[in-house]
């Protein structure tokens, strides 16, 4: 603790953990299996380092395999779960860790999905908000939960332009030009979040309940994302710092502070193929 980064060493490590469909798991016991979360946690790392997800002397085209195995993750909901096939349900967590591995994954930066898919992913998203208790669950039939804020809402900010169009224009892509008020009511999960905050401090899953570091940081971080829609809507000034949709880290550390001078990360998340590039330099 406190001494160098050993890069080197996490970064062969992280690559070892990769599987032959292209996912990745979280450990190297024989029986693991791929998840869209180990994938997720695996191009974080990579692309905080500025390291190439695979040995640099080996397929250049490693990405394309966990970006199509990514995409089958998607069910005909048009949520994600965190395997793919339609094994598993969808799920808020599993569709941002989804949606921002894509991100990370993509050279461009964009994520080509068929128009019909993305309809049903706006559809799906905006279903998670909760009647009248103005908060965001996870899947369909649970009660709203504060951390929810933070995995819907990024993943909305990562098809708000951040992921791309589809090849042909349909009225799913007018996502692109919506405000995060199009897809909620702002106001109510505002109270929502208010209703978890403790008077003591932190922020607890639901009202009235404990607090915890898990909800008090996923619950701040959503309402930065809500925080700064409300700035770019209404013009007032945000009192949150501005948090990246991808990393969900601080914008300001993710472009200045990157382990061991590998490079700075852009604005928004970095992408793991230019990183290469920068890498093998």
């Amino acid at each position: 603790v406190g001494g160098p980064c050993r890069a080197e060493e996490i970064i062969s490590y992280v690559r070892s953990l990769r599987l032959p469909d292209g996912s990745f798991r979280g450990r190297t016991a024989v029986a693991s299996e791929g998840d869209c979360r180990f994938v997720y946690a695996a191009l974080c790392t990579l692309s905080l380092l500025i390291a190439p997800p695979a040995d640099p002397d080996g397929d250049s085209q490693v990405l394309d395999e966990t970006v199509a195995w990514l995409l089958r993750c998607q069910n005909l909901d048009g949520g994600f779960g965190c395997r793919p096939d339609g094994e598993c349900e969808s799920h808020a967590g599993h569709t941002f860790c989804s949606l921002a591995s894509l991100r990370l994954a993509d050279e461009s930066g964009k994520l080509s999905l068929p128009p019909r898919n993305r309809s049903r992913l706006v559809r799906w998203l905006c279903d998670r908000q909760c009647g009248t208790a103005g908060g965001l669950n996870g899947r369909p039939g649970k009660a709203p939960d504060v951390c929810y804020t933070w995995w819907t809402l990024a993943s909305v900010e990562l098809l708000r332009g951040r992921c791309g169009k589809a090849s042909t224009e349909t009225a799913a892509d007018l996502v692109d030009e919506l405000d995060m008020a199009d897809f909620f009511d702002l106001s109510d999960l505002r109270g929502f979040i208010a209703k978890c905050m403790c008077s003591a401090g932190g922020v607890a899953a639901h009202p009235g309940d404990d607090p915890d570091p898990f909800h008090t940081f996923f619950g701040l971080a959503g309402l930065s994302l809500l925080d700064h829609a409300d700035t770019s809507r209404t013009g007032a000034k945000p009192w949150l710092a501005s948090i990246s949709p991808v990393l969900a880290m601080p914008v300001s550390y993710v472009q200045h502070a990157a382990p061991r001078g590998y490079g700075r990360c852009a604005d928004r998340g970095v992408d793991v193929r230019s990183s290469i590039a920068r890498h093998s330099e």
